[in-house]
């Protein structure tokens, strides 16, 4: 950070520092900051895909979720395989309602990165609200598959809680048990 703030006192038209301070003052939380950096970033290389997704989570974040929507739409036009930008734009379409798009999002993200917890997780979130609690479950159990961890494992049970189970759903019985019974020893 401090590094990245002397490269700016130097040169304020640095757009890797203002860029990756942009970054660092959105995860500390001050996102007004970040979105300022990132604003002026995108400003001085408008050709930078990562910094319209990294702008994107910036606008998300603080509930400007139109705007990050253009932004992941613009970090998607200038590298139309970036499965990172797929991903959170599959997010803030979540956060909009539009489930049937933020799924259709999420699924190119995976078609682009099959492995990506991230996404993984952020489907079932998506497969959840659509109702479809079988896809939903196989994608958490991808996820725990690949990463084992309080995150994971937090997100497959809030999963479950989520379900409302009816006597049609019985067949998943054996399944579920299985699958707890590897993902938690």
């Amino acid at each position: 950070q401090r590094l990245y703030r002397e490269v700016l006192a130097a040169n304020p038209d640095h757009v890797d520092a203002l860029h990756w301070l942009g970054v660092i003052e959105g995860q500390h939380g001050d996102l007004r900051t970040a979105l300022a950096l990132l604003l002026r970033a995108v400003e001085l290389n408008p050709r930078d895909p990562v910094v319209y997704d990294d702008l994107g989570t910036a606008q998300r974040e603080l509930n400007l979720r139109a705007q990050a929507l253009q932004s992941f739409e613009r970090a998607l036009a200038l590298k139309p395989d970036y499965a990172k930008a797929f991903s959170d734009r599959g997010v803030v379409l979540l956060e909009m309602r539009r489930l049937e798009e933020a799924l259709a999002s999420l699924e190119q993200a995976l078609a682009l990165n099959p492995n990506d917890v991230d996404t993984l997780l952020r489907s079932c979130r998506v497969l959840r609200a659509l109702g479809d609690a079988d896809a939903a479950i196989g994608r958490c159990l991808h996820a725990l598959a690949l990463e084992e961890s309080d995150r994971t494992r937090g997100a497959f049970a809030e999963l479950l809680k989520g379900i409302r189970f009816s006597s049609d759903d019985l067949h998943l019985g054996p399944y579920l048990i299985r699958a707890m019974t590897e993902a938690w020893g």
